[in-house]
């Protein structure tokens, strides 16, 4: 990881990003995807989305803008707000996003930072922290967008972070937030003396110096600890990596599936019309009353079945790759849905391969089996 990381921090809310003072006069100032794109094109290291209404409105992630973004965006993706529970980190996980932020959530149920950090590795779970200013070197902390002061102190919290499993802290002072005149120093260092993850400092930026000044007078910019003092790291790490090949398979077994019968269509029917059973029989090859009258209509039959295989089933294999295709970019579930209704489709057209193959031969035989005067 990146000794000293330069992350733009975007607050987004009604799907535009916002700029306030002091988390107040919140103005829109653009579109989250783009403004995302232009920064990874100015040389971000990471990104980070910040939804400032969803915990206070109640509502989910903004999962369609991370899949948009990370289409555009090649650089981390940290994305928090609206992110209640584990399925909500699996799903932003999914979605594109390299990390959540958990921030009003994990204040009032901080379970969640260890479930997460166990399930998905605790370089995932990142904890957004709300603080301000109470005392000398005294700060408390604020939940939903600094509305809501938790009267909790903030050295005690982030400790308790790193405890259950955190892998960094996102601080934000809303002294300094929107101001740009500087980072929170005390705060800053504060924190980075409490706790051995790394911690991002936010809010405050103005000038270049003022990043200069964060890196040089406090720890901010200190890297990932390689080891943790409690197993849960490691933990985290095999169950993540579990939960990863968990996926890898999922993926695997809807591709196979999707591309079962289009490629078993090109198989047989070349095998049919290569290698047509010489004798007719009741257990294999193309078997209907009319293929069966006598060899010429088996041969027939075989012959032309065989060859209408080949073709569609080579057409299907092609539209059922690319069917495969979002299989990567959505959950397992949605694509085991999609997966069946396209083995459904498949075998709807695999047996109305019979219809042209029985008109075929009832335009070429008589009822009898007898081929027809040309």
């Amino acid at each position: 990881m990146l000794a000293k990381r330069i992350i733009p921090c975007l607050d987004v809310r009604d799907g535009k990003v916002v700029k306030g003072v002091n988390f107040e006069g919140i103005k829109e100032v653009g579109d989250p995807v783009e403004c995302a794109y232009e920064y990874n094109l100015q040389g971000a290291d990471e990104i980070v989305f910040y939804d400032i209404t969803a915990s206070h409105e109640g509502r989910g992630v903004m999962l369609d803008v991370v899949r948009e973004t990370a289409k555009k965006v090649f650089v981390p993706l940290t994305v928090g707000g609206g992110i209640k529970t584990v399925d909500d980190i699996r799903d932003t996980l999914r979605a594109g996003a390299d990390k959540v932020s958990v921030n009003s959530q994990a204040v009032q149920n901080p379970q969640l930072i260890k479930d997460g950090a166990d399930i998905f590795g605790c370089q995932c779970i990142c904890v957004g922290v709300d603080a301000k200013k109470v005392g000398d070197n005294k700060w408390t902390v604020y939940i939903n967008g600094g509305r809501v002061d938790m009267r909790m102190d903030l050295i005690d919290w982030v400790k308790k972070c790193e405890q259950l499993g955190a892998g960094e802290i996102c601080l934000n002072s809303i002294d300094t937030d929107g101001v740009r005149g500087g980072f929170d120093l005390p705060m800053l260092k504060a924190v980075c003396s409490a706790v051995k993850i790394p911690v991002i400092a936010s809010g405050g930026a103005g000038k270049l110096s003022d990043f200069a000044e964060a890196f040089l007078e406090t720890d901010c910019g200190k890297p990932f600890p390689l080891q943790r003092a409690d197993s849960s790291a490691g933990k985290g790490r095999l169950q993540e990596q579990g939960n990863y090949r968990e996926v890898s398979i999922m993926i695997v077994f809807n591709i196979v599936f999707t591309l079962f019968i289009p490629v078993l269509m090109v198989l047989c029917g070349y095998l049919m019309y290569k290698h047509t059973p010489k004798d007719i029989n009741g257990l294999v090859g193309y078997r209907t009353a009319m293929s069966m009258k006598n060899q010429e209509t088996w041969d027939f039959a075989h012959n032309y079945c065989g060859r209408l295989w080949v073709k569609v089933g080579a057409v299907m294999t092609i539209i059922s790759a690319l069917v495969c295709v979002p299989y990567f970019f959505m959950s397992s579930g949605k694509a085991t849905v999609i997966m069946c209704i396209a083995e459904v489709i498949q075998v709807v057209v695999l047996c109305w391969t019979i219809v042209p193959t029985e008109r075929a031969l009832k335009d070429n035989f008589d009822q009898d089996g007898n081929r027809k005067d040309k």
